[in-house]
């Protein structure tokens, strides 16, 4: 569930919202930007690893069931990890 969360709070960070590559291109000229965010640090959350699992677990299935969550969550219960983390990236 603590990855589940992670990816409702964190899962933008996955995403590439620096199409024209600004952070690159401050970071090149040494230029530290006002903007930055903290990235690296918290995009060790939306990995599955970090949550001590492995590649052998991504078939494992998981019961997910809250439901005071919408979106996917409230549309299927039973999940396999790899499900979980192709959904949620």
């Amino acid at each position: 569930m603590a990855l589940v969360r992670a990816f409702m709070t964190h899962g933008h960070l996955k995403s590439d919202l620096d199409p024209l590559h600004l952070d690159q291109a401050s970071a090149e000229m040494n230029l530290q930007s006002k903007y930055a965010h903290p990235t690296a640090e918290l995009q060790k959350l939306v990995d599955y690893k970090f949550y001590g699992f492995s590649e052998s677990d991504l078939d494992k299935k998981f019961h997910i069931d809250v439901p005071d969550l919408g979106g996917l969550l409230s549309k299927k219960k039973d999940w396999t990890l790899r499900e979980i983390n192709e959904s949620f990236t």
